[in-house]
């Protein structure tokens, strides 16, 4: 696509609630890739504010950068990202506020950069079910990380991290999951540990 949006509000007004539950406020569907969206607010979204996905196919949804951005006031999330073929999507200097659900949802999307999102009144900031997210710089953030075999959150819930690729931290495979501090020390910390699927009947757990 190429396009270059920017120094933009758009709110409700007149979208429709099936318009907003399908797309959000803004929505980037199959073979949109490299856009630039900078510098604008995106606020009072019936659904969520941000959504990237890629239901019928074609090339994904890839390469987009969005950069200097107010979310604000959302009854679901504030950024959806769904689908393997949303691939290497950059979000740069966002502040999301007052969400309903997750501040950033990551299900099934690869290789999303985070880096300086700011969150507030928010119930939880980073959810990312069978995902990867590479370059990051969070602060004071939560974070939950999930597939089909079990997940990770952790009990502090203003974490402050940043690095290359915070997926090589995490592996959450059958029966094991395993969180590589040497990578990250502040990942260091308290967490709830979900596995599922056990057939154990005693099980217990080596530190």
């Amino acid at each position: 696509m190429d396009n270059v949006i920017t120094s933009f509000i758009i709110m409700k007004n007149n979208i429709t609630s099936l318009e907003l539950k399908e797309y959000g406020l803004l929505g980037l569907d199959r073979e949109s890739d490299n856009n630039f969206i900078t510098s604008g607010t995106l606020a009072d979204s019936t659904s969520h504010l941000i959504k990237l996905y890629n239901y019928t196919a074609g090339t994904g949804v890839q390469n987009n950068n969005f950069a200097d951005l107010t979310l604000a006031n959302a009854t679901a999330h504030g950024i959806l990202i769904l689908h393997n073929d949303t691939i290497n999507n950059t979000f740069r200097n966002i502040t999301i506020t007052n969400t309903s659900m997750a501040a950033i949802n990551l299900t099934q999307a690869q290789d999303t950069d985070l880096i300086n999102i700011t969150f507030i009144d928010t119930p939880w900031d980073v959810y990312v079910f069978n995902a990867s997210v590479t370059e990051y710089w969070l602060e004071n953030f939560s974070l939950e990380i999930e597939n089909s075999f079990g997940g990770i959150a952790f009990l502090n819930t203003t974490l402050n991290a940043s690095g290359p690729n915070m997926s090589e931290i995490f592996s959450i495979s059958s029966n094991s999951i395993f969180v590589n501090s040497s990578l990250q020390d502040r990942f260091n910390t308290t967490a709830n540990i979900s596995i599922y699927g056990l057939s154990f009947v005693n099980p217990y757990i080596t530190v």
